[in-house]
């Protein structure tokens, strides 16, 4: 797995005190958000997989929540969720909507994301 991670096929998203080598980490996502595109994929693992990317290759710190109740990941010490339009905030900080136009409270538009 870390040999697929360092050849930027796979992204291994780790919870934060995860300091193993070999871990498995939190999340296993493809490195390339768009490569979900050709297979049969969920597009809630896409998204994700998207938002890590973001953030990852715009130099943040990005774990895995503890309690995925509360968040999906931990961003520069930020709890964000991930979802679709309807997405609730749980406990998080922010929610990067899919499908949504603009800014509002604690609500971030995905397309916003891909400025950073």
């Amino acid at each position: 797995m870390s040999v697929m991670e360092r050849a930027h096929l796979l992204r291994i998203v780790r919870k934060r005190n995860d300091t193993k080598m070999n871990s498995v980490g939190a999340k296993l996502l493809l490195h390339e958000p768009s490569v979900y595109n050709f297979f049969d994929h969920n597009e809630g693992t896409q998204r994700e997989a998207y938002v890590a990317t973001a953030f990852s290759d715009a130099g943040y710190r990005l774990f895995a929540a503890t309690n995925e109740t509360d968040c999906d990941f931990i961003v520069n010490d930020i709890r964000i969720e991930v979802g679709e339009r309807t997405k609730k905030a749980k406990a998080a900080d922010f929610v990067v909507r899919d499908n949504a136009d603009l800014p509002s409270g604690k609500i971030l538009p995905m397309w916003l994301i891909g400025l950073y």
